[in-house]
């Protein structure tokens, strides 16, 4: 369908970028009642002891890590808001030239990255020389609607993956994909997001239908070797499921060219406790992380 948000390639993302192109940017988490997600803590018997000692020297490594230029002062806040006026936040850490964006719970029925964005949020805190070379974006709920109500589709029933002005997408759009690209707030959220931050690589956080015991990592554009690197040091395995009319994939991988990474998290994790979950999917996130701080620099050489 013709409109006036035509298809934007790699060379028009960096114009957009040269003139200054931004929106509102923020942090936002709605209501989820997924388990959480994250490393262990210390037992309860050392835990009092050595709360004021781990503090202090959580405290120094982060003034360390901002002295070194590694950790930007953290910033959360709200970028927009839902159809229902729930809050859209963005949270950004890292002060690198290189910056990941990060987003989960596109679709409501399938929200165990949320909770996985926000033990990575803690975990990059913590440890802060993960985030050399790098700025990390994060949307921990994209559509929290959808959460709210256990629901794949936002409050207007549009699927948001659907809805971006991907160059495939759907000249009669079908049900559900809503009207014109970027009918909904939270698909312009994240829109602009990407076209404000010039992202090297986009996350995205699913899950897998409930008959599929096991995760896998799909993607779009030139992101192949990051996401063999997960499967190396996960298992998760690799299976690719062709780029969908109108989806977040195809306009960032294909029309933009950018190296997008769809996770998709099996719903047999719902079942671990957190210790578990972080060992079993935490690789998804951070396993890119280290691959792009280990990427060659120079010019011309970025992935």
């Amino acid at each position: 369908m013709g409109t006036r948000r035509e298809r934007r390639t790699g060379t028009a993302l960096r114009r957009a970028l040269a003139r200054g192109a931004a929106a509102a940017l923020g942090l936002a988490l709605g209501a989820c009642t997924s388990p959480p997600v994250g490393p262990p803590a210390p037992a309860a018997a050392t835990r009092e002891a050595s709360t004021a000692e781990a503090s202090t020297a959580e405290a120094d490594s982060r003034g360390a890590a901002i002295t070194a230029g590694r950790l930007a002062l953290p910033v959360t806040r709200v970028a927009g808001l839902s159809v229902d006026g729930r809050p859209l936040e963005l949270r950004s850490l890292g002060a690198g030239p290189r910056t990941v964006f990060v987003l989960a719970s596109i679709h409501g029925d399938e929200g165990l990255g949320t909770p996985l964005v926000e033990a990575v949020w803690e975990h990059l805190l913590r440890h802060p020389a993960l985030l050399d070379g790098l700025r990390v974006v994060l949307l921990p709920v994209a559509n929290p609607d959808g959460l709210r109500a256990g629901r794949r589709a936002n409050a207007r029933g549009v699927d948001l993956n659907r809805n971006f002005p991907a160059s495939n997408r759907r000249t009669a759009p079908a049900r559900g994909d809503g009207e014109l690209p970027l009918s909904e707030p939270e698909s312009r959220l994240i829109h602009d997001t990407i076209l404000a931050q010039g992202p090297s690589l986009v996350l995205t956080l699913h899950q897998t239908r409930r008959d599929l015991p096991v995760g896998f990592i799909d993607y779009d554009g030139p992101a192949g070797d990051v996401a063999r690197a997960i499967t190396e040091h996960s298992d998760f395995t690799l299976k690719r499921l062709g780029a969908k009319p109108g989806s977040l994939g195809s306009w960032v991988g294909i029309d933009l060219g950018v190296p997008i990474l769809t996770i998709e998290l099996s719903h047999e994790a719902d079942a671990l406790d957190a210790e578990q979950r972080w060992a079993r999917l935490s690789p998804t996130v951070l396993e890119p992380l280290r691959w792009l701080r280990e990427a060659d620099p120079r010019p011309g050489n970025a992935p």
